[in-house]
């Protein structure tokens, strides 16, 4: 529990935490109302950020490339996390797999920047709905985007940079591998996450770094340490947990637009069979049955002599 309270702590973005009396409390919403005024005053949501896009090999870290030269100046580049916090079903017959999960992205518009001394706000939350959001899209998910993670209110700080978290379901359309050993077997999913329109000119896409901030971008270590939300996802009932979960980048370059790269991460869900549930739901039931269905009977005649 004090580990989980911890990932909690930390998985918060940081804010102020200033307490603010009657007469500030009045004083801080007219300088929101009017910071907001200001920074969507000529804001079109349509047109992607501006930003500055010179650390592209930082941003790729240990996934880089062999050449990884800035790309694109234009744009903005977008750090991506998924936190799985539910595994809900897995549909061998039908190849679906239910997860739920908050989407974690963060990255820089420099038009929704602003100087914190002259409206005494450090932070401000606007709607998904107002400002640009991420071209992003899983790309074998059963439901759209916007039906999966509906939005929700984005905090923006003086930097422009911004942090958007979205709780939501990924129905997974899956291609399992790992069958042929069970009950011993170790069954894998991947999904693809991209942009729909945007390729990297003006939207580059990588992995979350994972700073003390927003753990849990290290997959494997985070299911290893017990993140937040994963005591659930592990749940003893479930006849499959979460076992480790991985992330790969890549670029794909296609026909129509070659000198515009997709980056693309790869996440492989790899699951194990809960031996807890499959013991007392499978195992020992069936074993029951069988013993009893063993078991002599009393014979014609021990009934006549009766």
């Amino acid at each position: 529990m004090q580990r989980a309270l911890v990932a909690l702590a930390l998985a918060l973005p940081a804010t102020s935490g200033q307490n603010y009396s009657s007469t500030e409390a009045v004083a801080y919403s007219s300088n929101v109302v009017a910071l907001r005024a200001a920074l969507l005053a000529n804001y079109s949501k349509d047109v992607v950020p501006t930003s500055d896009r010179s650390n592209r090999c930082a941003n790729l870290g240990d996934h880089a490339l062999t050449d990884c030269t800035t790309f694109s100046y234009a744009g903005t580049d977008v750090r991506v996390e998924f936190q799985f916090y539910k595994l809900e079903s897995v549909d061998l017959a039908s190849g679906h797999m239910l997860l739920k999960t908050w989407l974690r992205m963060k990255w820089s518009d420099t038009r929704l920047a602003w100087d914190a001394t002259e409206y005494n706000v450090d932070t401000i939350f606007l709607s998904g709905d107002d400002i640009w959001t991420p071209d992003i899209a899983v790309y074998n998910q059963l439901d759209t985007m916007g039906d999966a993670f509906g939005p929700t209110l984005a905090q923006v700080y003086p930097s422009g940079d911004v942090f958007y978290s979205r709780p939501g379901n990924l129905h997974l359309l899956c291609r399992f591998s790992g069958m042929v050993n069970f009950p011993h077997d170790q069954l894998k999913c991947k999904f693809d996450v991209g942009g729909w329109m945007l390729g990297a000119t003006y939207q580059g896409i990588y992995p979350n770094n994972g700073t003390a901030a927003t753990p849990g971008v290290n997959l494997p270590a985070a299911l290893a340490t017990g993140a937040l939300g994963l005591n659930s996802a592990l749940a003893s009932y479930q006849a499959q947990e979460i076992e480790t979960v991985t992330v790969e980048y890549a670029e794909n370059v296609y026909s129509c637009c070659p000198n515009d790269p997709f980056p693309t991460l790869t996440y492989e869900v790899s699951l194990k069979r809960n031996t807890f549930f499959f013991l007392n739901a499978m195992l020992l039931p069936n074993l029951f049955f069988a013993l009893i269905s063993l078991s002599p009977l009393p014979s014609a005649a021990v009934a006549r002599r009766r």
